[in-house]
């Protein structure tokens, strides 16, 4: 009884490390930077557990809009295969990240 009590412990504790300890290892993917050099956004890839190979592009990770200067995060998504995040476009005051996000710019 108390050996299925703790097998079942050890293995909620690594459910949650695997989790949530994962963003603490993500790795950036691909950067886009801003026209005028203010603002860029990286994608990052979480590490992945079963991947066959040539499966790395199906990843999933998250996208952040950053501030250059102070590497402030100003907005942050979660989205399912990185590899989608393949088209970023800037204008004077938002970005649109295609298909995942859009968000306006500060001033």
């Amino acid at each position: 009884m108390w050996k299925t009590i703790v097998l079942s412990g050890a293995l909620l504790v690594l459910a949650a490390y695997l989790y949530w300890g994962s963003n603490t290892r993500a790795t950036p993917y691909h950067v886009f930077a801003s026209p005028d050099g203010r603002f860029e956004i990286v994608v990052y890839c979480l590490p992945t557990w079963g991947l066959m190979p040539g499966q790395s592009g199906d990843a999933r990770g998250f996208v952040r809009l950053l501030d250059r200067k102070t590497r402030r995060v100003l907005a942050h998504k979660e989205v399912e295969m990185v590899q989608l995040v393949d088209q970023v476009d800037w204008s004077k005051d938002t970005v649109a990240v295609k298909l995942i996000a859009q968000w306006d710019l500060p001033p």
